[in-house]
């Protein structure tokens, strides 16, 4: 996935047991980073504090809503 135009989008990013929900900030070959970011669990979000990085190794499948 081309994810430079999604930049400054709502992202939803699957990991291994997790999903997170937040902005996309940036991104280069092996990362994304996102702000505003929430781990979802069922109907729960619980906010995480300051940016989060992701290994796009761990990454299940994403969405753009």
């Amino acid at each position: 996935m081309g994810y430079r135009r999604h930049v400054g989008r709502r992202l939803i990013v699957q990991l291994d047991g997790e999903t997170l929900d937040g902005v996309l900030e940036r991104t280069d070959r092996r990362t994304l980073t996102l702000r505003e970011t929430s781990i979802v669990a069922g109907d729960r979000r619980t906010p995480v504090d300051g940016l989060v990085i992701v290994e796009r190794a761990r990454i299940a499948w994403t969405q753009v809503p």
